[in-house]
């Protein structure tokens, strides 16, 4: 009680806070770390990548799996999924993705804990679920407001709705069913 995040938490050494885009991670920025983490840490296994569909603009939806047998489906496992940038304008989201994925393959080698997570668990991450509305919030940030789009940049024919889709609001009923 009472310590700072910092005391707890080591910011992995691989965390970086760029001077740009007022600190936040561009897309570009985003896709360069996956695959730096793919090829530091996929010869050992601990990480495979893929992506789980495209967007309207182009852009694909990478995912970032972190287990001791990243490369195999172990059906023994639980899975975890963790998602950033849902939401376009939650920009801190982003990151607190690059920083889990950081501290979990930074300290797994010295640190039982999150070997023992990592060991017994499939854990997958999307740093951003929604890039086009990512990069279109991003174009819009200064440094007084941090932009307001939230949804994606879906063309929309209806003369109600505008462009775009709220993400957050349209997962069916029992989705996922947990």
């Amino acid at each position: 009680p009472g310590s700072t995040i910092a005391n707890i938490i080591n910011t992995p050494t691989g965390f970086r806070v760029y001077n740009e885009n007022f600190g936040y991670y561009s897309l570009a920025r985003m896709d360069s770390i996956i695959g730096a983490l793919y090829n530091a840490y996929s010869p050992s296994n601990l990480v495979d990548t893929f992506h789980i569909g495209t967007t309207v603009g182009g852009n694909t939806i990478k995912v970032i799996k972190i287990s001791d047998n990243a490369g195999t489906d172990e059906a023994n496992e639980p899975e975890c999924y963790f998602q950033g940038l849902q939401h376009a304008r939650e920009a801190i989201g982003g990151s607190s993705m690059i920083f889990y994925a950081l501290y979990l393959l930074e300290n797994y080698a010295t640190d039982i804990r999150i070997q023992n997570l990592v060991d017994n668990r499939e854990i997958y991450i999307v740093i951003c679920m929604n890039p086009d509305g990512w990069n279109y919030n991003l174009s819009n940030i200064t440094a007084t407001t941090n932009g307001t789009w939230r949804k994606n940049r879906k063309p929309n024919t209806s003369p109600y709705s505008g462009t775009g889709v709220d993400l957050n609001r349209n997962w069916s009923t029992g989705w996922g069913n947990c």
